[in-house]
């Protein structure tokens, strides 16, 4: 399984370039949401298998189906691919 984690690495680095075009408010949502797949992604790397709660990854994607409709071009289309990218995981991770 610890190749589903690869759906969170690829989700960051869309949220990694969804801030580099977002304002202020966007780019603070942003970085909480940042912040949450790190922990997941760091917490599931000290387990023996990667399984990270499903509750906090669908708090985060319900957070970035929020920014997506907030954020403005290109940031939408960099958010929308990482929530995919989390559901992706969801979905197909269990």
């Amino acid at each position: 399984m610890a190749g589903m984690s690869d759906h969170l690495e690829r989700a960051h680095e869309e949220l990694t370039r969804a801030r580099d075009h977002a304002g202020s408010v966007v780019r603070k949502q942003l970085a909480s949401v940042e912040e949450g797949l790190t922990e997941e992604v760091a917490g599931g790397r000290t387990q023996r298998e990667f399984d990270p709660k499903d509750d906090r990854l669908a708090e985060l994607e319900s957070k970035l189906d929020g920014l997506v409709d907030e954020a403005d071009e290109p940031t939408r289309e960099h958010v929308a691919r990482a929530r995919a990218y989390v559901h992706e995981f969801r979905t197909e991770g269990r």
